[in-house]
C-alpha cells in the first residue's frame, strides 16, 4: 500500500476532489484527510476553492494539486 499521502496526491492529480471523496476513493479516514492535505501542500502547489466536487457534483471546498512548488 502507498503512503497515505503519496496516494492522495496522485488522486488529486486526476481530478479535483472535496474532502469526503478523496477520503471515499483514498480509503483514509475522514479526520485524516486535512492534515494529509498539509502534509501534501509542503511539496506540491494545492488548490482550495469552493466549487462543485466532479466526483459527487456537491458545492464543497475542493482540493486540486498542481505538482513541485
Amino acid at each position: 500500500m502507498p503512503d497515505r499521502s503519496a496516494l492522495v496526491a496522485i488522486l488529486l492529480g486526476e481530478r479535483p476532489l472535496c474532502a469526503d471523496c478523496i477520503a471515499e476513493k483514498s480509503g483514509v479516514d475522514r479526520s485524516e484527510v486535512e492534515p494529509l492535505l498539509t502534509r501534501i501542500g509542503v511539496t506540491v502547489a494545492l488548490s482550495r476553492v469552493v466549487g462543485t466536487c466532479p466526483a459527487c457534483n456537491r458545492i464543497e471546498r475542493v482540493y486540486a494539486a498542481f505538482g513541485p512548488k
